[in-house]
């Protein structure tokens, strides 16, 4: 068969034409939608507009910063406002990044230094029969110096026990528990257990719709293997960065209504959207929040009723005493001057009508009895005059006040009789 090479040569010419005004055609749409936000983003964007960052107040509101850092240069307030990163962890959810800063010193154990636990060999000597201290990155002390933290004020001002500083940034009360259980599986052994918590298990449990006891520390590590870099499949989330297709998805996202997916949703289900959707489900995720009702409360009563009972059965067989502590919310305090405008920021911003329904009835509950073993601090923020130094993270002078509270209440050192922890709501 003889072979016409003029109209094979034609054909390849008009095959790589097209190919290529195919490959010029998609980089064009890719450009073009790399200059267009997502709606996702847009919803982000204006959320973000509602409150002062602190990085954006050191470059357009420095007035505002120094004053609610009283008496410090702006060069003392950097060093504050530039937190240490979180960073993976092997078995945990994630940790703090390690560091040797002026203002941030982390090491052995991923504990955060001060004036009394300064060194590696002092953490290990003192960690054993001490005060452990977990929470979020208020426990931790974001935007503030290694000696105006929570843990230095309860060393400081108790010199019969020693505090240490286990608070991780973005921590919630199950993230807690795990770096517990981590700690008491390599051998350590504590007197006495302290959580601080109360805003992110309360926005995880908002705009999860994970079963209150499958709550993740952070949303996005619910999705780790599917979408995660160590996936042996193609990474779809790399797909997903295409700028056409992550237009689109945001956009897709963005259709998910407040009260169009379930509090708790059957991940053991094939079809369930978990399963079947999973970027999606977790970008609708990410803005997306539960209608305040008692749906979400029962869940949120589940959630520190099993963490409570797991606690008070690791107390009983590791012999340590424990305390919970509910804390202060800066996104419910009225006079946050990091707020742009109350009225929108109470109506737009993620959370704050969930915050503001579950923080009352916590509150109910731990005062009724309903929930026990946890102290209410959560009002502690009206007794100061500048209790924020952001949107959520306490002033130095405020964790000086929560460490009078805790001591207060730790007087004496024994946990509260055990009133019994009721089955339903907690009402």
């Amino acid at each position: 068969m003889k072979i016409n090479k003029e109209k094979l040569s034609n054909l390849y010419s008009k095959l790589a034409i097209i190919g290529f005004n195919t490959v010029l055609l998609f980089l064009l749409i890719n450009v073009v939608f790399y200059f267009i936000p997502s709606p996702l983003q847009k919803r982000i964007n204006f959320i973000n507009s509602l409150h002062i960052l602190p990085a954006d107040a050191l470059k357009c509101d420095t007035l505002l910063l120094r004053t609610v850092y009283e008496g410090l240069s702006l060069s003392e307030i950097k060093e504050r406002v530039h937190a240490p990163q979180i960073k993976s962890h092997p078995v945990l959810p994630f940790m703090t990044q390690p560091m040797a800063g002026n203002c941030y010193k982390l090491g052995f154990e991923n504990i955060r230094y001060d004036s009394f636990i300064k060194t590696d060999s002092i953490a290990r000597h003192h960690i054993n029969n001490s005060v452990w201290v977990f929470g979020g990155s208020t426990a931790f002390g974001t935007g503030v110096c290694s000696d105006e933290t929570l843990t230095y004020y309860l060393n400081d001002l108790d010199s019969s026990n020693t505090y240490i500083n286990f608070g991780c940034q973005g921590y919630n009360q199950f993230a807690e528990i795990e770096k517990l259980v981590l700690l008491l599986r390599k051998g350590y052994r504590p007197k006495t257990v302290v959580f601080l918590d109360g805003l992110n298990d309360l926005v995880i449990l908002s705009n999860s719709c994970f079963s209150a006891l499958e709550t993740p520390a952070r949303n996005q590590h619910a999705y780790e293997h599917e979408l995660g870099p160590d996936n042996i499949k193609l990474n779809r989330k790399s797909i997903y960065s295409l700028p056409v297709l992550n237009w689109y998805m945001g956009y897709v996202a963005c259709k998910t209504t407040n009260g169009s997916l379930p509090v708790e949703e059957d991940i053991y289900s094939p079809e369930s959207d978990y399963n079947t959707s999973d970027y999606r489900h977790y970008l609708s995720r990410r803005l997306y929040q539960h209608a305040p009702d008692q749906k979400l409360k029962d869940k949120m009563f589940t959630y520190y009723r099993s963490n409570l009972a797991f606690i008070k059965k690791l107390s009983e067989a590791y012999e340590f005493k424990f305390r919970i502590f509910f804390q202060p919310i800066g996104l419910l305090y009225p006079k946050n001057p990091f707020i742009k405008n109350k009225a929108a920021f109470d109506t737009s911003f993620f959370a704050v009508k969930q915050c503001r329904y579950l923080e009352t009835a916590m509150r109910q509950a731990i005062k009724t009895g309903n929930i026990n073993h946890i102290t209410d601090l959560s009002q502690t923020h009206y007794q100061t005059a500048i209790p924020y130094i952001d949107l959520t993270h306490y002033s130095p002078k405020m964790n000086l006040l929560m460490a009078k509270k805790i001591l207060e209440s730790m007087v004496p050192d024994t946990c509260p009789p055990d009133r019994g922890m009721p089955q339903g709501t907690g009402n």
